[in-house]
C-alpha cells in the first residue's frame, strides 16, 4: 500500500504600504493586502518548485515590487512590499543675487 506525500504549506503575512495592494503569488491573484498568503514548501519549509513570486499592485498608478523566494531560502512568516508612488521631482530652492 503506498504512503500518501504530505503536502506541506507556509503562510506568509503580507503588507503593502499604502494598504490595500493586490497581492499575486505566482500571477494569480490571491486578494487585498493584508493578507495571508499560502505558499507551497518543502517538509523543510522552502519554496516546493524552482521559486515562488509574491507580487503587490498599486490599483491606483499600476506600479508593483515583487519578491522572489527561491528554492532552498526560508519562506518568512511577514513580508511588507511598499507600493507608494515614487514622488515627482520638485525644482530646487534657488538664491539669487
Amino acid at each position: 500500500m503506498a504512503v500518501p506525500e504530505v503536502e506541506h504549506f507556509r503562510e506568509i503575512l503580507v503588507q503593502t504600504i499604502p494598504r490595500g495592494g493586490y497581492v499575486e503569488r505566482n500571477n494569480e491573484y490571491v486578494g487585498v493586502a493584508p493578507i495571508l498568503v499560502r505558499v507551497p514548501t518543502s517538509a523543510a519549509g522552502h519554496p516546493r518548485g524552482p521559486s515562488v513570486v509574491i507580487r503587490a499592485t498599486d490599483t491606483p498608478t499600476g506600479g508593483y515590487v515583487w519578491r522572489r523566494l527561491q528554492r532552498g531560502e526560508p519562506v518568512p512568516e511577514r513580508m511588507l512590499l511598499d507600493i507608494r508612488p515614487f514622488l515627482e521631482a520638485r525644482p530646487a530652492l534657488t538664491f539669487g543675487p
